[in-house]
């Protein structure tokens, strides 16, 4: 895409749970029986399992706010910490259909009934420090340690592709794209520090 063309080229869709967005109005007076599907969780707190990528999150304003994500393979959903979304003051959505995320990072309890999403532009950082803006949503739930989560259905859709040992680091790629990786073994598994970009 043309740069010059003015339009943000971004990756990516606007779903979460393959399910789309459709604006609705309440009735203002009636109960409605609303099914919740139960997805876990399972964090890897290991110091050299974790891969864990620095982003940027669109909050109000355009401002570009700092999180840590981590590539779970076990997570049937993206999640993003409500601490965290409280903290920047992101926007969110109601679901059409609510989920209930069951999980366990090792230290304490994640999860519990994801009513809301947010929708959006998340940053990433290719190996070339060029910005790779992806469109996503993201579950709103409780998570220990860490931001945000991508999980395995929304990394399928990008043509994800992630490899590492200990000594030679993580590589992580979207589609044709490496992005850089926090080496999480340095930092006694907690996801904060500097940008590593994996070994050639």
């Amino acid at each position: 895409m043309d740069p010059s063309a003015g339009a943000e080229c971004v990756m990516g869709d606007y779903q979460n749970y393959d399910e789309e967005y459709d604006d609705y109005e309440e009735p203002s007076c009636s109960n409605v029986n609303v099914p919740v599907n139960t997805v876990h969780v399972r964090l890897d707190c290991t110091k050299g399992g974790r891969l864990i990528v620095p982003a940027m999150f669109k909050a109000p304003e355009g401002v570009l706010v700092k999180a840590n994500i981590l590539v779970d393979t076990g997570a049937m959903a993206n999640f993003v910490s409500e601490e965290f979304v409280r903290r920047h003051d992101l926007q969110l959505r109601q679901r059409k259909n609510p989920i209930r995320c069951v999980g366990f990072d090792g230290r304490e309890g994640v999860g519990g009934l994801v009513t809301q999403d947010w929708v959006g532009v998340v940053h990433l950082s290719s190996l070339d420090a060029k910005p790779v803006p992806l469109a996503s949503s993201f579950g709103v739930t409780r998570l220990g340690s860490i931001d945000a989560i991508f999980g395995l259905p929304w990394l399928d859709r990008q043509g994800w592709v992630a490899s590492g040992s200990k000594t030679g680091g993580h590589q992580f790629t979207l589609g044709s794209t490496p992005l850089y990786v926090m080496d999480s073994s340095l930092l006694g598994g907690k996801p904060e520090g500097e940008l590593y970009a994996p070994s050639p």
